[in-house]
């Protein structure tokens, strides 16, 4: 542990409370529940386009903030729409190998350059979860607020930069 006292920097592995494997966040429920809610099927096809602010909800245990964005792989002219847990934690967007998987690629990359949301030249991972993951790489790229209500269990993500 680094630090000291409320803002304590664990490195290791994740503990389970922090975990969304651990928390009932996987592509199972994307599929099934969190596509209700959001009102768009996981991984359907997309024409890539989005208006923006992208409105989202907040979902599961831990009340984590989740939207759809279209991503569409430069190396084919094929959209989808991805669930992206929004997390001001993380560095990078990673994505699951299932959204690879929809978007045609027959050899799941490390790393790749898509657009994302409308914005072209987004580099995101290969996440070792089946959840993926909007960072702060996105988020600061483009500007972007998040407005959390609790009251209403909603998000709203607005890009500011064009």
């Amino acid at each position: 542990m680094l630090g000291g006292g409320p803002y304590d920097i664990v490195l290791g592995p994740r503990s389970r409370a922090t975990d969304p494997r651990a928390t009932g966040y996987n592509e199972r429920n994307f599929f099934a529940e969190v596509s209700a809610l959001l009102e768009v099927r996981y991984l359907s096809d997309s024409n890539g386009e989005v208006e923006w602010p992208v409105k989202g909800i907040l979902w599961g245990p831990a009340s984590r903030p989740l939207i759809c964005l279209p991503m569409r792989g430069r190396w084919r002219d094929k959209a989808v729409n991805v669930f992206f847990l929004v997390t001001t934690g993380a560095p990078r967007t990673e994505v699951s190998a299932s959204v690879f998987t929809a978007l045609g690629c027959e050899v799941i990359p490390a790393a790749a350059t898509v657009d994302l949301g409308g914005v072209s030249g987004t580099k995101v991972q290969l996440c070792d979860q089946d959840i993926s993951v909007l960072g702060t790489d996105f988020l600061s790229r483009n500007s972007c607020t998040l407005k959390v209500d609790y009251s209403e269990q909603t998000v709203t993500l607005q890009k500011h930069k064009v």
